[in-house]
């Protein structure tokens, strides 16, 4: 990520290599980003390197995150890098192979029912003061601010690779954040004059739990 600092929060934590990845050609004008290149082998080292340089930035004493897999999985890995502890909740019926994949990042992991996992990550804050690089909320997603930043990268990325900006964009669409910040460094592109326009966002998520989907057809 470091080629795209001046656009970017400061980068204080130490990366791992992250970024970069391959633009792979899947048919005539159709291309796949392969995020799975990157250290952890998903596009959430991108939003780690940048919130823990935050979370080391502030002074924090380390980094709490609530996942059930690569997420966790990248901000272990992150936070290890930068010297800080990371304490990752995960749900009761997550996969063994999830712990020991958190563990071999140096992450202590926590196992409690999902009522519970907000308030303790709250006190973990407060009386610990690590720093959250997840929601900490149960009525709305308060993920970290910095964190979709590094998801702009993406968005750079395609537009060197291609010479331009793509007519669509489709995105795995969970909270948004990666919806937002891929958008976010596409608009910042076109303000800047680099390209001239930008992509048609789609936001992708699974039919079975389409909750977005969902909250729009219902009005929520």
């Amino acid at each position: 990520l470091e080629r795209w600092a001046p656009l970017l929060p400061p980068l204080v934590a130490p990366g791992l290599g992250e970024g970069n990845t391959p633009l792979v050609e899947l048919a005539d004008g159709v291309w796949a980003k392969d995020e799975s290149r990157n250290p952890t082998w998903s596009h959430k080292d991108r939003l780690n390197r940048v919130a823990v340089s935050a979370a080391v930035a502030s002074g924090a004493r380390g980094i709490v995150v609530s996942s059930s897999g690569n997420h966790g999985a990248a901000a272990a890995a992150y936070a290890t890098r930068a010297g800080l502890p990371c304490a990752v909740f995960t749900s009761p019926d997550a996969p063994p192979a999830v712990a020991s994949h958190l563990r071999a990042y140096g992450a202590t992991v926590l196992t409690v029912p999902h009522p519970s996992v907000r308030p303790l990550m709250r006190r973990i804050v407060d009386e610990l003061g690590f720093q959250s690089v997840s929601s900490v909320t149960d009525s709305a997603h308060t993920g970290h601010p910095f964190g979709p930043e590094g998801y702009k990268t993406i968005a750079y990325e395609i537009a060197l690779a291609l010479g331009r900006a793509p007519a669509a964009v489709h995105v795995p669409t969970g909270y948004g954040e990666l919806l937002f910040g891929v958008a976010k460094g596409f608009e910042e592109l076109a303000r800047l004059g680099v390209t001239a326009g930008v992509p048609r966002m789609y936001g992708v998520e699974p039919a079975a739990a389409g909750a977005l989907t969902e909250a729009l057809r219902t009005g929520r």
